[in-house]
């Protein structure tokens, strides 16, 4: 998809399953302040992004799993958790 991709200030959301038809972002990709977000599962088939991925305060996140296929990031890639158990994939 070209532009960005936005996922912010949504305190009820704790799925991204139904985005796994997203296999690349063309700008940045911004997941943000969703508090009861667990995991990035349905991001499973994202494996670009042109700009920065960004994923912070999201503090129920325990799990990067989701962003496996993630092989490219144009920009910088920052992740900010305040979950100590924060696996990655």
């Amino acid at each position: 998809m070209g532009g960005e991709l936005e996922i912010s200030n949504n305190a009820a959301l704790t799925s991204l399953v139904g985005l796994e038809g997203v296999l690349s972002v063309g700008e940045n990709l911004t997941v943000l302040n969703n508090d009861r977000l667990t995991s990035l599962v349905g991001l499973d088939g994202l494996s670009a992004v042109g700009g920065d991925v960004m994923i912070r305060d999201n503090d129920a996140l325990t799990s990067f799993v989701g962003l496996e296929r993630l092989t490219s990031v144009g920009g910088d890639l920052m992740i900010e958790t305040t979950t100590p158990c924060a696996k990655t994939p």
